[in-house]
């Protein structure tokens, strides 16, 4: 009977010792499972960060590629601009120099014309002296006669 109950005793013992293994070992595995679900959450938290520095930088590069973008076409703008200038400057200055060109035409005309009325006047003038030295000649001449 004592040996019965020795025997129980280190059984239980025995039994006990295994369940307290097996609560450790239990312990143990969760453990290491929470302790993996934990890394494979910071894993995670690294590659969504890794992730979403991607997505930042390729905002980033985006953005630096619009402004370029946009910098090349307010250039374009810029140059189309410079270059209606120098077209409407050209413009304006073919219209001033046919302008001259007009009035140093006109002016030339103008003086032809005054030229023309002087040769005019001349002629007419000496028409008129000869008809007039004609008249006297011709009186000379009638008186001569009488």
């Amino acid at each position: 009977m004592v040996l019965g109950t020795i025997t129980e005793a280190v059984v239980h013992a025995v039994i006990t010792e295994a369940e307290v293994l097996m609560v450790i070992t239990e312990t143990v595995v969760l453990r290491t499972i929470t302790e993996t679900v934990v890394l494979m959450g910071i894993t995670e938290a690294v590659v969504l960060g890794v992730i979403t520095e991607m997505v930042v930088l390729t905002a980033i590069t985006e953005a630096v590629v619009l402004m370029a973008i946009t910098e090349t076409v307010v250039l374009g703008v810029f140059t189309e601009t410079v270059v209606l200038w120098a077209i409407t400057e050209a413009v304006v200055l073919t219209a001033i120099t046919e302008a001259v060109v007009l009035r140093t035409i006109t002016e030339a005309m103008v003086l032809r014309t005054i030229t023309e009325a002087v040769v005019l006047t001349a002629i007419t003038e000496v028409v008129v002296l000869a008809v007039i030295i004609e008249t006297l000649v011709l009186g000379v001449i009638t008186k001569v006669e009488v």
